[in-house]
């Protein structure tokens, strides 16, 4: 019997490799990634005056498509739910990471394109109303300065919406 154990460690081994292996990819995939695969925000090359475009515009409608699943999970969290509160604060961190892949503060420099100016503008400040929302301390509605902690929310929700609607019309303005 004694002989049969060292060959059921390597078995094991590879079935603990297998599973780890499985359980990234899916966590990866469940993650909205898919394993190397490139999107719209990955390798673009920054000129002396910006980026084109052609170029950019891809990547900031992944960043408005981001805002726009967002926004109906802080319009949940601002209703109370926790759960929808952590899948909106998952997806910021997507747009943030989307933004530093565009190149991060190098998008709030003055490109040749005035219009992509405007656009990166309305997704930081959509961004930093966003963030600030999380920022915000909950409390429940009956603690001491629960209404205004709720006109604080409220004021990041409805400002973060207002820059992401301008940055969601200028980008469909630049797809026609």
């Amino acid at each position: 019997m004694d002989a049969a154990k060292p060959a059921t460690v390597p078995l094991r081994r590879s079935c603990v490799l297998f599973l780890c292996l499985c359980f990234g990819m899916a966590f990866a995939a469940a993650c909205g990634r898919r394993l190397g695969v490139q999107g719209p925000c990955d390798g673009l090359v920054y000129k002396e005056y910006g980026l084109d475009r052609e170029e950019y515009v891809p990547c900031a409608g992944e960043m408005v498509a981001t805002m726009d699943r967002m926004r109906p999970l802080l319009e949940a969290a601002l209703a109370g739910d926790r759960a929808a509160r952590g899948e909106a604060q998952g997806l910021l961190r997507d747009l943030s990471e989307l933004m530093q892949k565009a190149g991060g503060r190098n998008t709030l420099e003055r490109w040749q394109d005035t219009s992509l100016n405007d656009l990166n503008l309305h997704i930081w400040n959509a961004y930093g109303h966003y963030q600030a929302f999380f920022m915000v301390t909950i409390l429940s509605p009956n603690a001491s300065g629960s209404d205004d902690v709720r006109g604080a929310l409220e004021d990041e929700y409805r400002n973060g919406n207002r820059s992401h609607d301008s940055a969601k019309y200028m980008y469909e303005g630049m797809r026609r």
